[in-house]
């Protein structure tokens, strides 16, 4: 048989999980009387005074022990020379102080959770509707504990950064002259940047104490209310870049990044992981109230190198008002430790390059963008949301949000072939929708899909070409070529088809053989026949004169081999739909 003992609230007797009748008043006032030695035997004088004070009645021991041989029916008191104990199985005001006094000597987030388990015990009023001198003391005793456990507790909340100000505005309007909760309240104010309203409750309790006691406030509330009237406020960094326009889709990822710890949102190179991240961000940007840091690691940028830790750390220094002075992670943790900040690390290379950008504390949320699922952080427990490329019905929406309903549903066959030729891949449908703006509506839709993935050959041993800027799009297409991504192949093979000799076809007629040569019906034979052909592609002046009227002509042709020997490689490399070979990069 399992007992347990609730006195936080109406008092409560369980026997294996059910509520069991105690009696009238004074029993039970006797049952709280042995309750509250924790298991020590209680002399019957006391037992008496307890349960009565001054006004027991005539024959009080022998009512009492009647009450006594009552509860002894359904509870195991024994008899001792020192009086009678009571032994319980569990009792909450017990489990409540043991809690208590394990968060206090705990830190940070695992003694706040201590703190909320022991303070949900407390299901209302201790031991209301009994009463007697002792009783409406130890009921006070019991209501002090708490408070002093809430404001330990909200002490601890404050320093973390969590919003405690609705639940220290109920209690300062329960108690208004509470120094210390007043305090409390006035710190969440000012490091929420409500300084002015922190000033406003001081003044009320001063004035508060001076009418009703003669005094002023104490020695550590007017020490705080100097700290804020003295105080520069800090800058609220707000370094987040503009959320993507045409953001599309991506239901799923969003609800599966975190809002509290570090989050690494890995994919392939242009996949849409900054957009992913910059999108999350703006949407949350109320839950981070002290601002919002943002740097780019260029942890792949081929034009230089990644970002360095230190460098990184001064621009978020800088950020956060503190400018010269040492740069380290200790000074950054220090600063942030306890705000309610985001930090976007977009771009990471890998572990070691973000390990000393993150906080000490959970109060602040990190996004890591990565090419790579950065183990090391995962192993300490950073919560990983993998990023694929777009489904189809999301890669037409995106097309569709850029070029208009209109446009894209009026050549509906063509538009499906684009979405199969980017593979899904948002910087690809990106390409293919900023070409086909600039070049107005109509067919050319197609030609700017062809348009979208050509990519200049480099010789070997020879630096860019001069139209591509370093770090462009057409750098990230080809070595998202190199690496395997097949809506950039099949655009720059379609290139080849510059040189092919005959009539040009019309702009539907060259989209819909994308995955052929027109005419032939063959397919692509594979990666490995790509690579030997297309490397050897170089730039060549375009072929002068335009298409005649009602005809279409490829992007720029590459300079390669013959053209008969062009028209070999077209039909042996061919171009196969990236939805065949859309890897990941």
């Amino acid at each position: 048989m399992t007992v347990e003992f609730g006195l936080l609230g109406d008092l409560e007797v369980r026997v294996d999980g059910r509520l069991a009748e105690i009696g009238h008043v004074k029993q039970r006032s006797v049952l709280v009387a042995l309750l509250a030695e924790q298991g020590r035997p209680v002399p019957v004088d006391r037992l008496i005074d307890r349960v009565w004070g001054e006004r027991a009645p005539a024959r009080a021991r022998d009512t009492l022990y009647g009450y006594l041989s009552k509860l002894r029916q359904v509870l195991d008191i024994q008899r001792e020379p020192g009086g009678y104990r009571l032994r319980a199985d569990s009792v909450d005001l017990h489990r409540f102080r043991t809690l208590v006094e394990q968060a206090r000597t705990q830190t940070d987030e695992r003694a706040l959770e201590l703190f909320d388990e022991a303070i949900g015990l407390w299901r209302g009023p201790a031991l209301a509707g009994l009463d007697s001198p002792w009783l409406a003391a130890f009921r006070e005793e019991l209501n002090v504990e708490r408070v002093e456990a809430e404001l330990d507790r909200t002490d601890l909340a404050i320093k973390l950064g969590r919003n405690v100000l609705p639940e220290l505005r109920k209690a300062a309007a329960e108690r208004p002259v509470d120094e210390r909760l007043i305090g409390q309240l006035m710190l969440a104010l000012h490091r929420a940047g409500n300084s002015a309203e922190a000033l406003r409750h001081y003044e009320a309790l001063r004035q508060r104490l001076a009418d009703e006691l003669g005094v002023d406030p104490g020695a550590p509330l007017r020490v705080l209310h100097e700290h804020i009237l003295t105080a520069n406020p800090a800058p609220t960094p707000r370094q987040l870049p503009a959320p993507q326009q045409w953001f599309t889709g991506r239901t799923t990822e969003l609800a599966g990044v975190r809002g509290e710890g570090v989050t690494v949102i890995a994919g392939a190179g242009g996949v849409g992981k900054t957009a992913l991240a910059v999108q999350w961000a703006h949407r949350h940007l109320d839950d981070y109230p002290d601002g919002q840091l943002y740097v780019n690691l260029r942890g792949f940028d081929p034009s230089g190198e990644p970002v360095t830790t230190g460098a990184a750390l001064r621009g978020f220094l800088d950020a956060l008002g503190e400018h010269g002075g040492q740069v380290s992670t200790a000074r950054f943790r220090s600063l942030v430790a306890g705000k309610l900040l985001l930090i976007l690390l977009d771009n990471a290379r890998d572990t070691e390059q973000v390990a000393g950008l993150l906080p000490g504390t959970r109060s602040c949320a990190v996004l890591v963008t990565s090419r790579n699922r950065l183990p090391g952080l995962l192993a300490d427990g950073a919560h990983l949301v993998p990023l694929d490329v777009l489904g189809g019905r999301e890669a037409r929406e995106l097309l569709a949000s850029r070029l208009g309903r209109a446009r894209v549903a009026a050549e509906p066959g063509v538009v499906t072939e684009l979405v199969g030729w980017c593979g899904g891949l948002p910087l690809a449908l990106s390409i293919v929708a900023a070409r086909a703006r600039r070049h107005g509506p109509g067919p050319p839709v197609v030609r700017a899909g062809r348009r979208a993935g050509r990519v200049r050959a480099r010789r070997p041993g020879r630096g860019r070409v001069r139209s591509e800027p370093a770090g462009g799009v057409l750098v990230v297409a080809r070595r998202a070529e190199r690496r395997g991504c097949g809506a950039v192949r099949v655009a720059r093979a379609g290139s080849l088809r510059g040189h092919e000799p005959g009539r040009d076809r019309g702009p539907l007629r060259a989209a819909a053989s994308a995955d052929g040569v027109a005419g032939t019906g063959e397919r692509a034979p594979g990666a490995a026949a790509r690579r030997r052909s297309l490397p050897h592609a170089r730039p060549r002046p375009a072929v002068r004169g335009g298409p005649r009227r009602g005809e279409h002509r490829g992007p720029a042709p590459v300079r390669g081999p013959s053209p008969a020997a062009c028209r070999s490689r077209c039909v042996d490399a061919g171009t196969a739909p990236a939805a065949a070979g859309a890897g990941t990069l």
